[in-house]
């Protein structure tokens, strides 16, 4: 797991499994593909992708505005402003939330929510599009009081552009709550538009980096994952290593915080 995190991000991995002294080095198959030489898998043809995609049931209603207003609410805090649907500008038709900040106060927001359930220790992911008028930090959080520090999902921050950019935000839930408010935070005056806002049951911390000769895959989930190759690949040849018996292979299965 964590060679294949290295390879994922350009890092440098070694394993020192000696207790005292350095004399007790491991060597792993996939340094060397077992023997045939460094550099088997060659340079990389990008960065690492998020490959995982949620499948459980949708928890965020009217998440493309389709609906209006409707399961959305706003408070302002120190603030002035309004929301909105905006019929003439969205990532998909029919429409997105347009915010309108016109004053904030130092520690004021203008917050736009609505409450979702969630459970202890399962996987999630948050999703959502959005643009400003101007580049600002927008903050984030699930909060409960039954979650450890009333967050459920801890405080985060997403930069926003100019333009439409998705935002994708994997987590477990700390706590269990029936109505989490998902609050989204904008904290300085001018416009944020928001569309297709998901909340998912469903991990997708599950990464894929492609090679010049292979591809490395990692599960950072909680729960075991297959994972489509998209083409026939062969795994490792090491004897007397299960995991590298040199099989063809569309699909790999991978343990939670496991990789190949």
């Amino acid at each position: 797991f964590t060679l294949a995190s290295a390879l994922l991000g350009d890092g440098y991995y070694s394993l020192d499994a000696a207790e005292t002294g350095h004399g007790s080095l491991w060597w792993e198959p996939e340094y060397d593909h077992a023997g045939r030489g460094k550099g088997y898998l060659g340079f990389p043809l990008g960065p690492m992708q998020r490959v995982g995609v949620p499948s459980g049931p949708e928890k965020i209603a009217n998440g493309s505005f389709a609906g209006g207003t409707s399961a959305w609410n706003s408070l302002p805090y120190l603030a002035t402003g309004s929301w909105q649907v905006d019929g003439a500008e969205y990532h998909s038709s029919p429409g997105a939330a347009r915010i309108d900040v016109t004053a904030v106060q130092a520690g004021g927001s203008f917050k736009l929510y609505q409450s979702v359930p969630v459970v202890m220790g399962r996987g999630y992911t948050l999703s959502f599009w959005a643009r400003a008028s101007a580049p600002q930090e927008l903050l984030l959080h699930l909060y409960a009081s039954s979650c450890p520090k009333i967050r459920c999902l801890t405080d985060q921050s997403v930069a926003l552009g100019t333009g439409w950019e998705r935002h994708e935000i994997p987590f477990v839930a700390s706590g269990t709550a029936s109505l989490a408010g998902l609050n989204i935070f904008v904290q300085q005056a001018g416009t944020v538009w928001l569309d297709d806002v998901s909340l998912r049951e469903g991990d997708s911390s599950i990464y894929r980096r492609d090679f010049d000769h292979g591809i490395v895959i990692l599960n950072y989930t909680t729960a075991a994952q297959t994972v489509d190759l998209g083409g026939t690949f062969w795994h490792l040849n090491a004897p007397g290593w299960p995991l590298y018996d040199g099989a063809a292979t569309t699909s790999e299965t991978l343990a939670p915080s496991d990789a190949r």
